[in-house]
């Protein structure tokens, strides 16, 4: 799509920065997948190995890990044309996706600093190139790169800046083209991931500055919205239907509104935080246990919140932008800041791939005022601003290691909290399990069961590690606990057929494959074993039945 024409804008620079920032990420390409998420988006999901119409109609019209985003699942589809399940090619895309977002943001942040020839062309583009940087090799950014699971991010904000970049292109020249431009981009960010219905809004905060267009009148902004609107309501109605769909949404009587508010404004200034002190950046933040809003925990938060507010509008008819920039943070923040709490995540530095770029204009601006104004002391000005840029490179660096295979990530994450997210132990013992190490497997299914005693899943898992090891009772035991638990669990009756088949408990094993049958009927494996059982049991017309049926769905 060939994008509206703008004053030309020296890019050179900015392909240099997204050079810099693909550069930085070139290590993630050794990393391997992660078993978060990995699995259901490209692993386990037969359905990205067919690039055809029907996959397409399927990822138009069916949700995916409790999201609809059908071009997210396009572009996993692509690249599992292009290189299968090699890891390495998955997290190149993704690598690029995030270079080009970089150029992105200098770009879109040099034409808003543009919109009036009120700011040197030098200043604009130190602050622009400054607000790139910034953004690009922030460590906060890792987890949207690094986990091939948010291609949704690096996607979403592509077409999201394009459609930016083109709408900054309508408000100086009023060109259909550049308008239909930016709704047509909008459209396409929105099948990258929902997080980009706040659009319309971030649109009006341009019109009324730099754009000025509220000046002469409200009506015609407002009314050009109405489309963008309308795509974002659409939208919003799509991923509540996915994500309830999926078992995401977590209802009130968990979490009240009065705890979201709460968590939302102490979440709010968490990232600000993580923003400035990016130190013990973690996949999974788990909740706190319990909310009292007279804690310094919920105290200080809302007092910073509160000071910046008031500071941004007190100043805001010398220095617009505070205000402008504080009201993007916000806004954009809104579809994952815990109003409406999809899963149980306290927070997640992913959300703050498309906030983050107001504070990376306000850093940018900042640092090109500031090197403008104290000219005798720019030499030392140029020395901080390459200590932290480099800094910031160091950290990212250490962080995308972290995502270089399943047991160090998990390893990872239980280091910051060993005692709070049970499936981190859990996880790990599943890649421990898949290495061969069911010991070890076995401890960390035990640590997860001892923090969460409820989860159903974590007894099969032990089972599962304890078959492995010929421990036939134990496994037994396990999966007896999963059912009480989890009626119906079909996973526990499967296993627990395959641990009595061991046993020579030939009618036990029959009866646990055939409710593991009656609830999902078309297992093959299942079928095949029941087989055994029969023929255990000197029932061999039974078997026989059982035998050809297992081969019919495909068992070898």
């Amino acid at each position: 799509m060939r994008l509206p024409t703008q004053k030309a804008a020296p890019t050179f620079p900015f392909l240099i920065l997204a050079l810099i920032t693909f550069l930085l990420y070139v290590p993630a390409l050794s990393n391997g997948f992660v078993n978060w998420d990995d699995p259901a988006y490209v692993l386990n999901n037969l359905k990205i190995r067919s690039l055809d119409f029907d996959f397409i109609i399927w990822a138009f019209t069916s949700p995916a890990v409790a999201n609809w985003h059908p071009l997210t699942m396009v572009s996993h589809a692509v690249d599992y044309k292009l290189w299968g399940l090699n890891p390495a090619g998955h997290h190149l895309t993704s690598i690029v996706l995030h270079s080009a977002d970089t150029f992105l943001v200098s770009l879109v942040v040099f034409s808003l600093l543009k919109f009036n020839e009120g700011l040197g062309l030098k200043e604009a583009l130190g602050a622009s190139f400054l607000a790139g940087l910034f953004f690009g090799v922030h460590p906060l950014r890792v987890e949207s790169v690094a986990w091939v699971s948010e291609r949704k991010d690096v996607l979403c904000a592509f077409f999201f800046l394009l459609s930016v970049y083109s709408y900054i292109g309508y408000a100086k020249g009023l060109s259909k083209g550049a308008y239909l431009a930016s709704l047509a981009l909008f459209a396409l960010a929105l099948m990258s991931k929902p997080m980009a219905i706040t659009l319309p809004f971030v649109l009006l905060i341009i019109d009324f500055y730099p754009a000025g267009r509220f000046k002469k009148s409200a009506a015609r902004p407002l009314i050009e919205k109405i489309p963008f609107f309308i795509l974002s309501g659409a939208s919003a109605l799509l991923t509540f239907w996915a994500q309830k769909g999926g078992g995401a949404i977590v209802s009130l009587e968990r979490y009240s509104f009065y705890t979201r508010v709460f968590s939302a404004i102490r979440t709010c200034i968490f990232y600000l935080y993580k923003t400035i002190m990016p130190f013990g950046l973690a996949p999974y933040y788990p909740r706190p246990t319990g909310i009292d809003p007279l804690s310094s925990e919920y105290l200080l938060p809302i007092a910073v919140f509160a000071a910046i507010t008031v500071f941004s509008i007190l100043i805001f008819k010398k220095q617009r932008i505070f205000l402008l920039a504080w009201l993007y943070y916000l806004i954009t923040l809104l579809p994952v800041i815990g109003i409406v709490q999809a899963g149980g995540q306290a927070a997640a530095d992913r959300y703050t791939y498309l906030p983050g770029i107001s504070i990376a204009l306000l850093a940018g601006a900042g640092g090109a005022r500031l090197y403008q104004r104290a000219k005798n002391l720019r030499p030392a000005i140029i020395a901080v601003f390459f200590i932290i840029s480099v800094f910031l490179m160091g950290l990212t660096i250490k962080q995308t290691r972290i995502w270089k295979d399943e047991v160090s990530f998990w390893s990872y994450e239980i280091g910051l909290f060993p005692r709070t997210v049970p499936i981190a132990y859990i996880n790990r013992g599943m890649a421990y399990e898949d290495k061969g190490l069911l010991d070890k497997a076995i401890g960390d299914y035990t640590a997860g069961i001892a923090l969460n005693p409820g989860f159903a899943d974590s007894y099969v898992n032990r089972g599962g590690a304890y078959n492995g090891l010929g421990e036939y009772a134990k496994a037994i035991e396990d999966f007896n606990r999963a059912l009480e638990l989890k009626p119906g669990f079909m996973e526990a009756y499967y296993n627990r057929g395959l641990a009595n088949l061991k046993l020579g408990n030939f009618k036990g094993a029959a009866e646990d494959f055939n409710e593991a049958i009656r609830i999902d009927p078309d297992i093959p494996a299942a079928y095949n074993f029941l087989s055994i059982a029969y023929s255990g049991l000197g029932e061999d017309q039974k078997a026989f039945e059982a035998k050809g049926k297992a081969e019919k769905l495909g068992y070898k």
